[in-house]
């Protein structure tokens, strides 16, 4: 592909009521990095074609109906038009061919917990800090095997302060199962005073689709 070419995306912007809607536009730009989308070494395809919530994982396609990339991110701002993101279809070629052989991602790193956000201003209310509460602890994860417990609090890991889910899953997609990082408990008091933090060292297990499978939790309470 090159700047200029043509392309099309197909996806369904808003939801079923617009579904299958298809846009035009140009390839913008290639290679693009998109900061903390970009930390595994991800690049992008820039494209001046309307992409909106709801197109993501369609088809971004050339003239000759190929598809050449996956649309994903958009670029939302005061100032901004027509800046649209897809994932390069050679990149997810791997991804592709694992799922229809494995049926998950191979090589992929989990902790082996479900979790939740808690929110800045639902944590400063309650006296907790931003970050991850443990809502679940899987019998093989290592956190079972440390002192966590459901409730507790993960403020760091690997060295990043961690603040939502977003920040954990960018910290994993550095890693691979089998590794070991260091991750910043808190544990919150059980009379009301001020809770407790530790690092644990947590062994990482591999995602054989548990992740994908877990219903997404609400923000902890």
């Amino acid at each position: 592909m090159e700047i200029g070419d043509e392309v099309l995306a197909i996806g369904n912007p808003g939801g079923l009521d617009f579904a299958s809607t298809l846009t035009g536009g140009y390839i913008s730009a290639l290679n693009r990095t998109l900061k903390s989308n970009s930390d595994n070494g991800m690049t992008y395809i820039q494209t001046d074609a309307a992409i909106n919530p709801g197109n993501s994982g369609g088809p971004l396609v050339n003239m000759y109906g190929q598809v050449i990339g996956i649309n994903s991110n958009k670029i939302i701002s005061t100032g901004y038009e027509g800046m649209g993101f897809a994932i390069p279809v050679s990149h997810a070629k791997s991804i592709i061919d694992d799922l229809i052989s494995r049926g998950y991602v191979s090589g992929r790193a989990r902790l082996g917990i479900t979790a939740g956000n808690v929110a800045g201003m639902q944590a400063q209310l309650a006296g907790l800090p931003s970050g991850v509460r443990i809502i679940a602890i899987d019998p093989e994860s290592s956190f079972a095997t440390v002192g966590a417990a459901v409730g507790d609090i993960i403020t760091k890991a690997d060295g990043d302060t961690i603040e939502n889910m977003e920040d954990l899953y960018a910290v994993l997609g550095r890693h691979k199962p089998g590794e070991e990082i260091t991750v910043t408990l808190y544990q919150p008091s059980q009379n009301g005073g001020n809770g407790q933090s530790r690092d644990v060292n947590i062994t990482l297990l591999e995602d054989k689709g548990e992740t994908q499978q877990t219903v997404s939790q609400p923000a902890a309470p």
